[in-house]
C-alpha cells in the first residue's frame, strides 16, 4: 500500500479526520475545476445570483470579485515562478486553479471553524506586518522597478491616514485556515524506513 494509506491507518483519530477532509477537498476541487473549465460551474440558484455570487460551497458564497482577486494572485505567482507574465494559453489553467483554490479555502474554513480555530487581533497585525497578502505584494504603490519594496510597505504601515481595515479583515478570515494547515503539517510523522524508500525511489538510478 502507499505511504499515504499507511499513514491514514496508523494516525490518530484527529489526524485521520483532517487527512480525509483534505482528500475530499482535492476530489471536489478537481471536479469543480472541470466544471468551471467547460463553463457550467456558475449555474447557481437565482437567490445566490441575485447577491452577486458566482458559486456556492456548502452555503458559503464565492463572489466574482473574490474570483478576480484569486486569479490575480495566481498570475502573480506565475510571474514570480517563471519571471514573465502567463501566455494566453496559460490563462485558462490559472483561472481553473483560482476556482479550485477558492473552493478549497471554503471547505478548509469550515473545518477550521469546527475545530474552533480563530484569529486574534495581535495575530492579524503581526501577519499584516510580516506576511503581506498577495494583493498587497503586487500593488503598484509598493513596487520599485517591478519588485515588491519592503521599505515602502513598512512606511505605509506607519502612515496614520492609511485604512488597513479591509486587509485586516481579509487576513482575519485566512488565518484560521493557515492554522489548520500548520496543524496538519505538524501532525505528519513519517517512519525512517518510509523515508529511505522515498529517497531510493526519487534519487537512485541504475544505468
Amino acid at each position: 500500500s502507499s505511504p499515504m494509506l499507511r499513514f491514514l491507518r496508523s494516525g490518530n483519530k484527529h489526524t485521520k479526520t483532517i487527512w480525509w477532509v483534505l482528500i475530499v477537498i482535492t476530489v471536489v476541487t478537481f471536479l469543480g475545476g472541470f466544471v468551471f473549465l467547460f463553463g457550467a460551474g456558475f449555474s447557481s440558484s437565482n437567490k445566490y445570483r441575485a447577491t452577486g455570487a458566482i458559486g456556492v460551497v456548502d452555503g458559503a458564497t464565492i463572489s466574482r470579485a473574490e474570483l478576480q482577486n484569486e486569479i490575480q494572485t495566481q498570475r502573480e505567482g506565475y510571474k514570480t515562478r517563471y519571471g514573465m507574465d502567463p501566455a494566453e494559453r496559460d490563462l485558462k489553467v490559472l483561472e481553473v486553479q483560482a476556482w479550485r483554490s477558492l473552493i478549497a479555502q471554503r471547505l478548509l474554513d469550515r473545518q477550521a471553524k469546527q475545530l474552533g480555530l480563530k484569529a486574534t487581533d495581535d495575530e492579524v497585525k503581526l501577519s499584516i506586518k510580516t506576511n503581506p497578502p498577495a494583493i498587497l505584494l503586487s500593488a503598484a504603490a509598493f513596487q520599485t522597478d517591478g519588485k515588491f519594496d519592503a521599505k515602502k510597505y513598512q512606511a505605509a504601515l506607519h502612515d496614520p491616514s492609511a485604512n488597513w481595515a479591509p486587509f485586516e479583515e481579509m487576513v482575519r478570515q485566512q488565518l484560521p485556515v493557515r492554522k489548520l494547515q500548520e496543524r496538519l503539517v505538524s501532525s505528519v510523522k513519517v517512519a525512517e524506513p518510509e523515508l529511505r524508500e522515498a529517497y531510493r525511489d526519487r534519487f537512485e538510478r541504475v544505468d
